[in-house]
């Protein structure tokens, strides 16, 4: 579970560089439509290329994961929204984009069998956007209504902000 994209899906390449010590590339994804912080989003989508390091203690099990990411986020404007724009421009503003690099740090138990099976799950981890690459905003230029503007723009100085969290992240896999 995640803060703003509630639940994703993605694939993990890892690399064990010794018995306690794994890198790792992972790419999630994630989609939800819904209604938040005042803004009738039509849907979010949310990807996100991490590069990270986990440490294990003594034994093997639990560890700490840390690391690099780039986050983009898509909100696609949902009908109540684009009323407040004039003319036919709505196809071109439906979509604001924000893309990150930030940092992650996190808490979690990895497992693996004799046969390959791993399975694990991280049980905290926080994404702390550190660098704004890419902001497109152009609803709110387009927006008549100020109430809306208002909402879109603290929408976003949020979402550029506040770190995301995740909790109870579970992973499958195979080893060889």
């Amino acid at each position: 579970f995640e803060t703003w994209v509630m639940s994703k899906y993605g694939l993990t390449l890892g690399y064990v560089h010794s018995p306690s010590s794994v890198f790792e590339l992972e790419y999630m994804r994630g989609s939800l439509g819904f209604s938040a912080l005042g803004l009738d989003i039509g849907k979010i989508e949310e990807q996100r290329l991490s590069l990270l390091w986990r440490s294990y203690g003594k034994r093997n099990a639990f560890g700490l994961v840390m690391g690099l990411y780039y986050n983009k986020l898509e909100a696609y404007l949902g009908d109540e929204l684009l009323k407040s724009v004039s003319g036919n421009s709505n196809a071109k503003i439906d979509l604001m984009e924000l893309n990150t690099i930030g940092a992650s740090w996190g808490l979690g138990n990895r497992w693996q069998s004799k046969r390959g099976f791993v399975w694990g799950a991280d049980w905290f981890t926080i994404h702390v956007p550190l660098v704004t690459l890419k902001e497109s905003t152009p609803y709110i230029d387009a927006t008549n209504n100020s109430t809306d503007r208002d909402n879109a723009k603290s929408t976003f100085n949020t979402l550029k902000r506040i770190p995301e969290f995740a909790v109870a992240k579970i992973q499958l896999g195979f080893s060889w």
